[in-house]
């Protein structure tokens, strides 16, 4: 969510964006690889060869791994409707894309097969997935909503927090904030 709220504020830059997409394709790829394993899939990251363990999960917990599937596969999308936005043809990102969507195949497949075996149907997702396009609406509304809301503000000097800005500005006047990092003005660590 932070980098499609960095690219509409307008604070990124290709070269970001291409660090935090493979940042966060790595982060997938090994909540993956530990959804794998608790599904008892042997062989090399993926490939699932070789025999199988029983299957110990619980109809809840294969729900929620297909509901982590589901959102996996609409955050690569939007990593991908966003690289063709801004022109990039990273051969390697396509790779990564690639081998985790193998990845993820071979778990779904593994969890439909023991849903099967347990005759049950898969759980009712437990939330609502938002699209790639509906998160980059509510974040854009979002913005011009904050944006709006703080132009008078700004206008007429008046700040609602008594003069403490945000991100910081009146750190030293809390006596617990300041206590914590050292600055209780009674020597370190406010002792």
């Amino acid at each position: 969510r932070k980098w499609i709220t960095d690219i509409i504020a307008g604070t990124s830059n290709k070269k970001k964006e291409i660090t935090g997409f493979v940042s966060a394709l790595k982060d997938l790829r090994l909540s993956a690889l530990e959804m794998e394993k608790r599904a008892q899939i042997k062989g090399v990251a993926g490939k699932g060869t070789g025999k199988q363990d029983p299957d110990t999960r619980s109809k809840l917990e294969i729900g929620l791994c297909q509901d982590a599937i589901v959102a996996s596969r609409e955050f690569i999308k939007g990593i991908i409707a966003r690289m063709k936005e801004i022109s990039v043809k990273d051969g390697g990102i396509k790779s990564i894309i690639q081998q985790f969507h193998k990845l993820i195949d071979n778990i779904e497949k593994r969890n439909m097969q023991t849903l099967d075996e347990m005759g049950a149907s898969r759980p009712t997702p437990t939330k609502k997935l938002k699209t790639w396009e509906e998160t980059k609406k509510e974040i854009e509304s979002e913005l011009s909503n904050d944006t709006v809301a703080s132009a008078p503000e700004q206008q007429s000097g008046n700040n609602p927090t008594g003069g403490h800005l945000p991100g910081g500005g009146g750190r030293g006047n809390n006596p617990l904030m300041a206590a914590i990092a050292g600055r209780g003005g009674r020597g370190r660590g406010g002792r």
